[in-house]
């Protein structure tokens, strides 16, 4: 009997940069946005960061009318896959930063669970292209399997939330904590789990016992990708939360929305990021196993 195992590390060339789909949807449907976006990202050699909730919400969900448009821009943009799933991604540094060895096995942003399958007849002789992961993903999920495993992760999360709002102690604690973030400038990087307990503290803090679906997913937007990118962009209420986090650029993204009238826009988007030096540094963001046979 042979037991094979492959493993994949995965590397991304800076900048790093995550579109949440509204921007993926409005760079691409333009013309002009979508030439400009994919121009800088040659010139620079950056590598945009593709989330599950990318794949799903395009693939599977809403937003399926521009997926011709987005595989336009994005085709020939290096790329990484990200877990949308803070809690996973969280659990993963930890055990990497108890044994430092575990780097070379756990990759703690790529969604190893939800995406193997999906590339799993690639060749790896080949460099796997941002269509091929979109179609395989496209052509060969199940929407009903996602819904559900979307609405497990979010029920879970309600509850958690419902129980801490309906406990005053753990409202008094989340207030506290959540308005001494300021701290939170003397810790170290990855700021995953920082980020993660402060969006929870805010809610908590806020009696937000219970978020509907959407706005689980513009959370899911934000953590992971302004744990681990240069620049985000997001949705507006989150690009709030971050710039009053205490954390700033580049300890975490800098992050931006599409919100007009302010600096942080997609034309401060674009600004920043076409005078971003290039360089050849590499932020390596871990390996996985990909698949066991037998």
């Amino acid at each position: 009997m042979i037991k094979a195992t492959v493993t994949v590390k995965q590397k991304a060339n800076l900048p790093v940069v995550y579109l949440d789909n509204w921007a993926l949807i409005d760079l691409s449907k333009k013309e002009d946005l979508r030439f400009k976006f994919k121009s800088i990202m040659l010139k620079n050699e950056g590598t945009i960061l593709i989330s599950y909730m990318n794949l799903y919400e395009v693939c599977k969900g809403k937003f399926t009318q521009y997926y011709d448009q987005i595989l336009q821009m994005l085709d020939g943009i290096d790329f990484a896959f990200s877990d949308f799933n803070a809690h996973n991604v969280i659990e993963s540094e930890a055990k990497i930063k108890r044994i430092k060895i575990l780097q070379e096995y756990i990759e703690p942003v790529f969604p190893s669970d939800l995406m193997s399958a999906y590339i799993y007849n690639h060749d790896f002789n080949k460099m796997l292209s941002i269509p091929e992961a979109f179609n395989n993903f496209r052509y060969a999920s199940q929407k009903e399997f996602l819904d559900s495993y979307m609405d497990d992760v979010i029920n879970k999360l309600n509850s958690m939330t419902q129980e801490r709002t309906e406990n005053r102690e753990d409202v008094l604690r989340a207030i506290k904590n959540y308005t001494g973030r300021k701290n939170l400038i003397k810790e170290k990087g990855p700021f995953t789990k920082t980020i993660w307990f402060q969006c929870l503290n805010y809610l908590v803090s806020h009696k937000k016992a219970k978020l509907r679906r959407n706005d689980w997913v513009d959370i899911f937007h934000t953590i992971v990708p302004v744990a681990y990118c240069d620049f985000v962009l997001i949705d507006g209420q989150w690009r709030d939360f971050i710039e009053k986090s205490g954390l700033t650029y580049p300890k975490i993204a800098k992050v931006y929305s599409k919100k007009k009238g302010i600096e942080n826009n997609i034309d401060g988007f674009f600004k920043d990021i076409e005078k971003y030096i290039p360089n050849n540094r590499e932020s390596e963001i871990g390996s996985w196993s990909l698949f066991e046979t037998k």
